[in-house]
């Protein structure tokens, strides 16, 4: 039998089948970087990482951050804190509940307001004074809050928008309001898209045109309202990315707006954990956020049970999970500073995040890719060599870790599609300044006909980047 050499694929996306030996990627920790004219079509690039900038409240979880000015407000366990420029924080005010919560700012002077839509109560922030808006003034129900042209709006459950008066986010007319119409469904979220305002249902998306004057200042755009499908049944999901916006709809799938259109962006594999988080009850725990790097802009989603990351440049998907866990510690996103900032999702800390650190807060930051399927069923196959082009030669002469100086690759083969694994080898990267190492594992045995399967893992904390794969190997009787 004679070898071939033939080319194993590892990514561009990260779309595996429900069923086992079904197929498909796994991209976990690592994005597409299109590398035109390079010695392959893409890199598979590690994720930034992250690095411990502020310890707030040990023990705490995060639930948002807002930037104003040279300072952050971020709210963990149920208070809201202070955080200058240096990390240092300082606690103002108590913010009810455990969910995730929600800001808007009007540009009141000489102290603009800050709104903060929590669980079950609303608060308004103003000189560091943190007050709560009474029943009397805001029914019960309120899920989101947002900002434009001097009106602070408040989305109710009942389907109504209020709008504060101008420049006053506490000073609230009974009347001044307006109700969605579209469907019976309860209201879930408010956001801004330009100069509109975007109510969404559970089922339904309904668009207000900004008018001013008297009383509610704003008018629904007659024509411009979607029933199933235009829902929003994740309120945390909705972020505005590459000047779209993008949220979970009531299908249980990722959309991002083309005008008032929903179009899909989201794989089988996002919209199978999108229903497993629908399925537990925590739609509420699904955090969207987004952030750019190297050209590129990201939308995340975040819950307990996964982290999803797509790439908007590439149009593709990646998950991220943080060391031992099963989603991403981060669990909510702010720039400020000049710095990424991130809140721990159960230790009270603010990571900034960057390319330039390798772990995450000191613990390993593992990228792990999952090939497609190669067969020739029902042929069998024999696997001689597995050859990885890598980024080599990133060994740090100052770590003082061992995986530093000398980095290393693991991989584990199944030979029955995906299956079952066998146990892990491992092959060094090279040392710093070994830019020529080649990375080959050879002899690795012989897959029945539904073909092997290559999972590779890089948890050193150097520059780590996967430019392309081949194998050799030989066919034999099914």
């Amino acid at each position: 039998m004679t070898a071939r050499r033939i080319p194993v694929q590892f990514g561009p996306s990260s779309d595996t089948s429900q069923a086992t030996q079904g197929g498909g990627t796994v991209i976990e920790n690592a994005y597409v970087d299109i590398t035109v004219g390079g010695r392959s079509k893409y890199a598979l690039t590690a994720d930034p990482g992250l690095r411990a900038w502020a310890q707030v409240a040990p023990g705490k979880a995060g639930r948002g951050a807002y930037a104003f000015g040279n300072i952050v407000y971020a709210v963990f366990g149920e208070a809201l804190y202070k955080v200058d420029v240096t990390g240092n924080s300082t606690q103002i005010g108590v913010v009810v509940g455990t969910a995730p919560v929600g800001f808007s700012q009007n540009n009141k002077q000489p102290n603009p307001q800050i709104t903060i839509c929590a669980d079950s109560a609303v608060y308004v922030l103003e000189n560091d004074v943190l007050t709560s808006i009474p029943r009397t003034v805001l029914p019960a129900g309120v899920h989101s809050t947002v900002h434009m042209n001097g009106y602070t709006l408040f989305g109710v459950s009942d389907g109504r928008v209020f709008s504060s008066d101008i420049l006053s986010s506490t000073s609230i007319n009974a009347l001044n309001f307006d109700t969605a119409q579209r469907s019976p469904d309860p209201g879930t979220k408010l956001f801004i898209v330009g100069e509109d305002l975007w109510y969404f249902g559970a089922s339904s998306l309904e668009v207000f045109r900004y008018i001013g004057g008297l009383g509610f200042p704003f008018q629904r755009l007659q024509g411009v309202t979607l029933g199933e499908g235009g829902g929003c049944i994740a309120k945390n999901s909705v972020v505005i990315v590459d000047n779209a916006p993008f949220w979970i709809t009531d299908k249980k799938m990722v959309a991002r707006a083309s005008g008032y259109t929903p179009m899909r962006v989201s794989t089988s594999a996002v919209e199978a954990d999108i229903d497993a988080a629908i399925s537990a009850g925590i739609s509420e725990t699904i955090v969207g956020f987004s952030y750019a790097l190297g050209g590129h802009q990201f939308y995340g989603l975040r819950c307990p049970l996964w982290c999803w990351v797509y790439d908007t440049m590439t149009q593709t998907w990646h998950s991220k999970k943080s060391y031992l866990d099963r989603t991403w510690l981060g669990v909510g996103y702010v720039y400020a500073f000049g710095k990424h900032l991130v809140l721990g999702n159960a230790d009270g800390a603010i990571y900034e995040m960057a390319s330039s650190f390798q772990t995450e807060g000191g613990q390993p930051l593992i990228v792990k890719l999952l090939s497609r399927n190669v067969n020739t069923s029902p042929k069998r196959l024999i696997c001689d060599a597995l050859y990885l082009d890598l980024q080599a030669g990133q060994g740090k002469a100052d770590s003082i870790a061992t995986e530093g100086v000398s980095p290393k690759v693991m991989l584990r083969v199944s030979r029955d599609g995906g299956e079952t694994f066998g146990t892990v080898q491992r092959h060094s990267i090279g040392r710093q300044g070994n830019y020529g190492h080649q990375v080959v594992f050879r002899r690795l045995g012989a897959a029945n006909g539904h073909g092997f399967v290559f999972e590779v893992s890089l948890s050193s904390p150097v520059v780590r980047a996967v430019f392309s794969a081949t194998a050799d190997v030989r066919e034999c009787a099914a």
